[in-house]
């Protein structure tokens, strides 16, 4: 909601386009649009505020692209100590993206953050198999992906970085969870889950020294 003057004036944007608007000024009574509604319009389009994709409804990678070349444009132009006050904030008061951004930040891995990725995990799990302690057929899908997504994301950097016993640890938790979680896996994404762990652990005992091997086997 935008004023101008001593009226209220209400724009509604629907995927970045105008749907409605709104001023308490008696000239829009009969369905007319009014002087306040075209200052506010111009005012908003001066600041550079028309920026259709910030807003925009992700449903394909094309309009993922969009918005996501929006948001880099709306922190690049924000002021940065504003940017890190924000991100404080929200760090703070989410632990997974603590956790996710001190990796990327390059800091150090410690135990305590390999067990805040486990019960990650574990929370996946809890929350598919919900009352019932079941994934069924409908359920297994998503269930499979937000694991492989922690692969490719997560154990993936770990890799990138050396954290070869981190990333191992990681990977070895999902390999036994998927194991004894009880579902319907009639589309087989727990054997092709366990092959992408496997082509993994192949890949880190390339990457180690023999005593690194040796302590993983054990």
């Amino acid at each position: 909601m935008l004023s101008a003057e001593d009226y209220e004036v209400e724009i509604f944007l629907d995927e970045g386009k105008i749907s409605d608007m709104y001023c308490s000024c008696p000239y829009v009574e009969n369905g007319r649009n009014c002087k306040h509604m075209a200052a506010v319009l111009y005012e908003w389009k001066e600041k550079g505020n028309t920026d259709d994709n910030l807003f925009i409804r992700v449903h394909t990678v094309q309009t993922y692209e969009k918005k996501k070349e929006a948001v880099r444009k709306l922190v690049e132009e924000a002021d940065i100590s504003a940017v890190r006050d924000f991100l404080t904030v929200v760090l703070v008061e989410n632990e997974k993206l603590l956790v996710h951004f001190n990796r990327i930040a390059g800091g150090k891995m410690k135990e305590e953050d390999i067990e805040r990725y486990v019960n990650q995990i574990d929370d996946i799990a809890k929350h598919y198999l919900g009352r019932e302690h079941f994934i069924n057929y409908y359920k297994a899908h998503g269930f499979i992906s937000k694991l492989e997504d922690i692969l490719a994301e997560d154990v993936r950097r770990m890799m990138d970085h050396e954290k070869y016993m981190s990333a191992f640890k990681l990977m070895n938790h999902i390999f036994v969870l998927i194991g004894d979680v009880d579902k319907d896996d009639s589309d087989g994404g727990t054997e092709m889950l366990a092959e992408q762990i496997f082509q993994l652990w192949i890949e880190l005992l390339s990457c180690i020294e023999a005593d690194e091997k040796q302590e993983k086997f054990n």
